[in-house]
């Protein structure tokens, strides 16, 4: 009798053209669709978020210290590191349009951004903010010589540490000390390639052998040498004329391709 009833069972469902075994199967991939649907609505979820997240940075200047104004690597994409007021804060902010070299709207209250492109700066030569500046570069340190050429002369103190400017080098003879303005000297820098610089005329500036921080610590005619702070002032002079700017010392050649030295005598 069982037998019978399955067999009238499976002839009206084949009658009425339905697969039982099918139908399962049918439902099983309907199933296995919407998961993998589920599954990638939830990646695609993951993805918008991760692109909310960078959305989010890309618009995130960042912060930078004093030490990465020549450097700039501590900005965010797209932003630079630079002095933003002129009480000598310093921050991230967008990349100037402006070239190397160009006029530029010095930093006052209110007005972060210069228009300098990025590691530079816009500098106002006569001091006065207001008579505009030019986007000059930042330097490492000190009376050596800048990536784009001149000199690592200017200094900025912004209290936890310095920034320093390049500032192009002076066409003056500091052997002679000739060629620069009144009240000015010509002072040579062999940690900067040698090159030639006017500054002011010292007062009482030190010979040979005294301890010195600048080329103009020293008297015109000398430059500030030595090993790394342990410079002394020393007379420059040509090897060739030792015993005319030397005397009874000697004179140690510095730089090969200017052809200048030192008179030496330590």
């Amino acid at each position: 009798m069982k037998k019978l009833l399955i067999t009238i069972l499976s002839v009206s469902l084949l009658a009425l053209g339905c697969d039982p075994i099918e139908e399962e199967t049918n439902n099983n991939n309907t199933s296995n669709n919407n998961n993998t649907n589920n599954t990638n609505n939830s990646t695609n979820n993951i993805n918008n978020t991760n692109n909310s997240t960078n959305n989010t940075n890309n618009t995130d200047p960042g912060t930078c210290s004093v030490n990465d104004l020549p450097a700039q690597r501590e900005c965010n994409p797209g932003f630079k590191c630079t002095i933003t007021t002129q009480a000598g804060n310093v921050g991230c902010v967008d990349f100037g349009a402006l070239e190397p070299g160009d006029n530029c709207a010095v930093i006052s209250s209110g007005q972060t951004q210069d228009g300098c492109p990025p590691g530079y700066f816009c500098y106002p030569p006569t001091g006065i903010p207001e008579d505009g500046g030019t986007c000059i570069q930042y330097c490492a340190s000190l009376f050596s010589p800048c990536p784009s050429g001149g000199i690592c002369m200017l200094e900025w103190d912004l209290g936890l540490g310095s920034a320093y400017l390049c500032q192009e080098a002076d066409d003056c003879d500091a052997y002679y000390d000739f060629g620069c303005g009144t009240n000015e000297s010509c002072y040579m820098l062999f940690n900067a390639g040698s090159q030639t610089v006017c500054l002011e005329t010292p007062t009482n500036g030190l010979l040979k052998g005294q301890p010195c921080a600048r080329p103009d610590d020293c008297a015109p005619n000398h430059t500030c040498f030595g090993p790394y702070q342990q410079e002394t002032c020393h007379a420059l002079c040509r090897p060739e004329y030792q015993e005319q700017d030397c005397g009874i010392d000697e004179c140690v050649l510095v730089d090969s391709v200017s052809g200048f030295g030192v008179c030496w005598n330590e």
